[in-house]
């Protein structure tokens, strides 16, 4: 589990850490708070790191080629505090603008927003997924 700051956090303990899949099985993590204290007037979002290497047999005198698969899954953690709220309610609030060829976005929210798409005058910006949640 990693955050934007620290490349390790012991906010949330994931179990089991390893397990091993046979082909076709399906494999379950739990993701455990661990009482670590995290800010109770916004969200707090962390990074999920997944590594599948599947298995392979060795052949003597065999050359193999072996991928390692790596997912990243988004984990952001809503505090009861915040009950009831939803990025809809503060999407139009977000406050836009333009620095050079870059467009910015400013986020004063306690939530962060995610974006499937933006456009701006008809065109697709790339690269535009999410928007943090930064102090005023």
């Amino acid at each position: 589990m990693v955050d934007a700051a620290s490349p390790a956090k012991d906010a949330f303990i994931i179990t089991p850490p390893l397990f091993r899949l046979k082909a076709g099985e399906k494999g379950f993590v739990r993701v455990v708070r661990s009482g670590k204290k995290l800010p109770d007037d916004r969200e707090s979002m962390f990074w999920l790191n997944i590594k599948g290497i599947p298995a392979t047999e060795y052949v003597p005198d065999k050359n193999v080629v072996q991928f390692a698969i790596n997912s990243k899954i988004k984990l952001i953690y809503r505090p009861a505090a915040l009950k009831g709220n939803t990025p809809e309610a503060y999407a139009e609030k977000l406050q836009w603008g333009k620095e050079g060829t870059s467009v910015t976005v400013k986020n004063n929210s306690p939530l962060y927003m995610n974006f499937s798409q933006v456009s701006l005058n008809g065109k697709n910006i790339s690269g535009a997924w999410f928007a943090a949640r930064f102090p005023p």
